[in-house]
C-alpha cells in the first residue's frame, strides 16, 4: 500500500507532525509508517489531518464523537507498536473498544454489530427482529430469509426454505435437513442422523440430549448439578458461579478481594492469580473483581461510559446532578437495562436537542404516560426541571388531549369552563391550603369536566342546543342519567353566570350521610392486629391502618408523612399529623421508627440522588406512594377505610372538644363541630374554664372531669 498509491508529501508531513505531537514517545519513522498504513489514500489522509488539527487530543482521549475511520485505524496501528498513551474509541452502544467502528451516529460511532442492530426491523417472513437485508413487496426481509427461497427438499420432499442449494452432486435441501449428516456418532459410535456441534464433533440427537442434561458434582456446594464453568478448583454449577462472581471474597493466600476460582493445598478458596489461572474476573478499567458485563469490564464502568457519552457534562453542566444519580446507582446492570429501554430512549431524545429542557418537552414525549411521569420526577429531583404540582398540570394536558376530538361548539364551552373555572379554583384552593394535590384531586377535576361533556352530548342527542335548555330538561337529565348533581352544579352555575343558559338551577342535593361506622369491638380488634408484630401484614400497611384506627387520619395524608414529622423528646416520640404533634403509644412509636429506618425508594436512580425523607417512598424519584392504591391494599387486609375512619373520628369527638380535635387532626373548624354534633357531646364546661382561667393545667383538669362525666 505504501508504494502503490502516491501521497502528497506536504499532506503526509503535516499529518506526521500532528501525530508526533500527540504521541512524543514514538520515533518519527514509526509515526510515518503508522500514518501511511492507516490511510493509504489522499482522502483518508486529509480527514486524519483535519481531525487532528481541530482535536489535538483525539488519539489519547478515547472520544468517538465525529472521529473519522482513519483515526480509528491509526490508533490500532499505534497500539500494535506498543504506544500506551493512545486510547481506543468505544462503540457508542455496546461500549467495546476491540472492534472497528464503521458507522457514524449522533454522539459517536458504532461497531458493525450495533450498526446492524440499529437497522433491525421485524422480518416479514420469520417475524424476528433482525437487520434489514432487502425490502420486498411483502415487507423487510432479514439476510437469512432474503437469500433462501422456498423449494422442494430433495430429502424430505417438503416445500421449505432452502438450507443448502443444489449442485451437480445433490438437490436442494431444506434448512432442517441441511443440519443433519448421516454418519457415525463420535460418542456412541452408531451410524445415524447426526449434527455438528460448535467444537466440530458429530453427535446424534440422543447424545446431544444426554450431554446437555449431564450433571456433575460441583466442587463448591458438593451437589450433583449441571455445570456452568470449569475453574482451577473444578466444575462449578450455575448457582455457585453466580454467587462467586457476584460477591468477591478475600483470597486465603494473598488476602486480595477477588473472585475465588481456585483451591490451595489446605482446601481453602484462592483467587485465580494464586491458582495460576489467567482468568481473574478483574475489570481492566477499575481493577475491581466483578461479574463481567461487556468486554471484560464491570457494569459500573460500562454505565459510566454510556452516561458520559449521553449527557456530555463538559458541554452541558446542567446535567451534572443527573449524571451523578446514574453513576452512583446501587444497581448498574438494572440501570443499563433501563437506559436501553423506552425510558432511556426518551431521555436520550430530550438530551439530544441541546436546549434547556422544559415541562412542555416532557409532555410531548410520544411514549407511554408512565414513562413521562417517571422522567419528570427524575428531572425535577436532579434540578434539571423546576418543581410543579404535577397532578394539577397533568389535568391541563388531559384537557388539551380531550378537546382535540370534540366538535367546535363543545370545545367553545368546555375549554373555558375547564381552564378558567375548574382549574383556576383548584389552583386557588391549593395555594390557600398549601398542600400538594393528590391523584384523587386529579380524578375529581376530570370527573367534573366529564359530566359537563356528558350533558352536552345528551343535549346533542335530543337535537337541541345549550341555550334551549330548560329547568324541566335538566331535571329529566338528572333522573334519566342516574344523576350527578354534585359534579354538575359548578358547570350549571358557570353557564348561568356567563348567560349561556336561562334561569336554570340544579335542585339542592341532599346531605350525604357518613358511612355507618364499624362496631367498637371490631375497631379495637383491628388495632390489636396492626400492633401485633406477628401478624402476617407488611409493616407499612400496619402503620397506615394503625394511624387510621387511632386518629382517623386519611390514607392520602398518611402517605405524605416525612421523617421530619417524627420528633423525639427523651423516651417519648411525637408525630405531627397537622399543626400540633401527637404523642405516640410506645408500640406504634417503635413501628414508625422502624418504618423510617427501612424507608427505601423503589427507584434505583432515585435512591442514588439523596436519602429519602418520605415514610412511604414511591416508585418515582422524590415522590411518595399513591394514596388511592394504598387504600385498596389496606382494604384487601380486611380493614374498610371509610367506615373505620368514621368510627375512629366519632370515638375521638366523644373524648375531645372540637376546638382541640380540629388542630390536632387537621380538620376544618366546621368539620370538627359537625363531628362533635354527631356524637352529641356537650363541652361548654370545658370552654368556659378555658376562657376564664386560660391555663393549660386547669384546662386539662376540666377535660378529665368532662370525660369522666356520664
Amino acid at each position: 500500500m505504501t508504494g502503490a498509491i502516491p501521497l502528497k508529501q506536504e499532506l503526509v508531513d503535516e499529518s506526521v507532525r500532528l501525530v508526533a505531537a500527540a504521541v512524543p514517545e514514538l520515533p518519527i519513522s514509526g509515526v510515518f509508517a503508522a500514518v501511511v498504513q492507516a490511510t493509504g489514500h489522499a482522502r483518508p489522509l486529509r480527514e486524519l489531518r483535519d481531525h487532528l488539527a481541530s482535536h489535538p487530543f483525539a488519539l489519547t482521549s478515547g472520544s468517538a464523537d465525529q472521529v473519522p475511520p482513519s483515526v480509528v485505524r491509526l490508533i490500532k496501528h499505534l497500539a500494535a507498536q506498543g504506544v500506551t498513551s493512545v486510547k481506543m474509541p468505544a462503540c457508542f452502544h455496546c461500549g467495546r473498544t476491540d472492534r472497528n467502528l464503521p458507522r457514524r451516529v449522533a454522539g459517536g460511532r458504532l461497531c458493525w454489530t450495533c450498526a446492524q442492530n440499529a437497522n433491525a426491523q421485524p422480518c416479514a417472513d420469520c417475524g424476528q427482529n433482525r437487520p434489514v437485508h432487502i425490502r420486498a413487496d411483502r415487507g423487510p426481509l432479514c439476510e437469512h430469509c432474503a437469500g433462501r427461497p422456498e423449494r422442494v427438499c430433495g430429502i424430505c420432499g417438503k416445500t421449505k426454505r432452502v438450507g443448502r442449494r443444489a449442485n451437480d452432486a445433490s438437490p436442494d435441501i431444506c434448512q432442517e435437513c441441511a443440519r443433519v449428516e448421516i454418519g457415525s456418532c463420535e460418542v456412541c459410535g452408531l451410524v445415524k442422523q447426526c449434527r455438528r456441534r460448535r467444537d466440530g464433533r458429530r453427535l446424534c440427537s440422543r447424545c446431544i440430549f444426554l450431554e446437555r442434561s449431564s450433571e456433575e458434582t460441583c466442587c463448591r456446594c458438593g451437589k450433583l448439578r449441571r455445570i456452568a464453568v470449569r475453574w482451577p478448583a473444578g466444575p462449578i454449577c450455575h448457582g455457585c458461579y453466580e454467587r462467586s462472581v457476584g460477591g468477591p471474597q478475600p483470597c486465603s493466600d494473598c488476602g486480595r478481594r477477588a473472585v475465588l476460582t481456585g483451591t490451595n493445598e489446605a482446601g481453602k478458596a484462592i483467587c485465580a492469580t494464586c491458582a495460576g489461572s489467567p482468568r481473574t474476573y478483574d475489570c481492566p478499567v477499575c481493577g475491581q473483581a466483578c461479574r463481567p458485563y461487556a468486554g471484560g469490564r464491570c457494569a459500573r464502568v460500562v454505565l459510566i461510559n454510556r452516561i458520559d457519552r449521553l449527557f456530555k457534562v463538559a458541554e452541558n453542566p446542567r446535567y451534572q446532578l443527573l449524571q451523578n444519580a446514574f453513576a452512583n446507582t446501587d444497581d448498574p446492570r438494572g440501570t443499563i437495562r433501563w437506559l436501553a429501554g423506552q425510558g432511556g430512549a426518551a431521555l436520550a431524545d430530550l438530551v439530544a436537542t441541546g436546549q434547556p429542557l422544559t415541562h412542555a418537552d416532557v409532555d410531548a414525549i410520544p411514549s407511554s404516560p408512565a414513562v413521562g411521569r417517571f422522567l419528570r420526577a427524575l428531572l425535577v429531583t436532579t434540578e434539571v426541571l423546576p418543581d410543579r404540582d404535577d397532578y394539577l398540570e397533568r389535568v391541563t394536558v388531559w384537557i388539551d388531549r380531550t378537546m382535540a376530538g370534540r366538535p367546535a361548539h363543545h370545545t367553545n364551552v368546555l375549554r373555558p369552563y375547564a381552564l378558567w373555572d375548574v382549574m383556576a379554583r383548584a389552583r386557588r384552593r391549593q395555594s390557600r391550603h398549601g398542600r400538594p394535590s393528590t391523584s384523587a384531586t386529579g380524578g375529581y377535576l376530570r370527573q367534573k369536566i366529564r359530566v359537563a361533556a356528558d350533558l352536552l352530548n345528551w343535549i346533542d342527542g335530543r337535537d337541541s342546543t345549550l341555550d334551549q335548555l330548560t329547568q324541566a330538561d335538566l331535571e329529566f337529565y338528572i333522573v334519566d342519567d342516574g344523576g350527578k348533581p354534585l359534579r354538575l352544579r359548578g358547570f350549571i352555575t358557570w353557564l348561568r353566570r356567563h348567560h349561556l343558559i336561562g334561569d336554570v338551577r340544579l335542585p339542592r342535593p341532599t346531605r350525604v350521610a357518613q358511612p355507618n361506622p364499624i362496631p367498637e369491638q371490631e375497631l379495637w380488634l383491628n388495632l390489636r392486629r396492626c400492633l401485633n408484630a406477628d401478624e402476617q401484614m407488611p409493616l407499612h400497611i400496619r402503620v397506615v391502618a394503625a394511624l387510621l384506627l387511632l386518629y382517623g387520619n386519611p390514607v392520602t395524608r398518611t402517605v405524605a408523612l416525612t421523617s421530619s414529622d417524627i420528633r423525639q423528646d427523651g423516651d417519648r416520640y411525637y408525630l405531627t399529623l397537622a399543626k400540633h404533634p401527637l404523642l405516640l403509644p410506645p408500640v406504634l412509636a417503635d413501628m414508625v421508627n422502624q418504618l423510617r429506618d427501612q424507608a427505601r425508594s423503589d427507584s434505583v436512580v432515585g435512591r442514588s440522588v439523596a436519602a429519602t425523607t418520605w415514610l412511604f417512598p414511591g416508585r418515582h424519584p422524590g415522590s411518595h406512594r399513591d394514596g388511592i392504591g394504598l387504600t385498596a391494599t389496606v382494604a384487601s387486609h380486611g380493614i374498610d377505610v371509610r367506615p373505620t375512619r368514621t368510627a375512629a373520628l366519632m370515638s375521638l369527638a366523644g373524648q375531645l372538644p372540637s376546638a382541640v380535635l380540629g388542630p390536632l387532626l387537621g380538620l376544618h373548624p366546621h368539620t370538627a363541630v359537625k363531628w362533635s354534633d354527631l356524637v352529641k357531646r356537650d363541652w361548654t364546661a370545658y370552654l368556659s374554664i378555658r376562657q376564664r382561667e386560660g391555663q393549660l393545667a386547669v384546662a386539662d383538669e376540666a377535660l378529665a372531669q368532662a370525660v369522666r362525666r356520664p
